[in-house]
């Protein structure tokens, strides 16, 4: 189907002081792949092709880390800017700074 988004969506419950961590395969190319952590509305609006609300990394880095601002259920998405293909893993760990 023409203009469909593919991509990589994991859910899973983290608080303020978890991090969010996000790993890349190494066939996936890191320099056009969008990691995006959004709450469960915006995944939804996202789902839908609508305006939503998310944080984003761009760094092109193997592995990525996302910082939830608040205790939640939590959508990490993982998609590709361009044709290609994507495999990664996510896992929380908690902050050693936390409060």
């Amino acid at each position: 189907m023409p203009g469909l988004v593919k991509y990589l969506h994991y859910k899973l419950k983290a608080q303020e002081y978890d991090s969010i961590i996000v790993k890349m395969n190494e066939t996936t190319d890191f320099g056009f792949t969008r990691v995006l952590l959004m709450d469960t509305g915006n995944y939804y609006k996202y789902k839908l092709g609508k305006t939503c609300e998310y944080k984003q990394n761009l760094d092109g880095a193997p592995t990525v880390i996302l910082d939830p601002p608040y205790k939640n259920i939590w959508h990490v998405i993982i998609e590709m800017k361009s044709a290609g293909e994507v495999r990664a893993s996510v896992e929380i760990r908690r902050r050693e700074n936390r409060p």
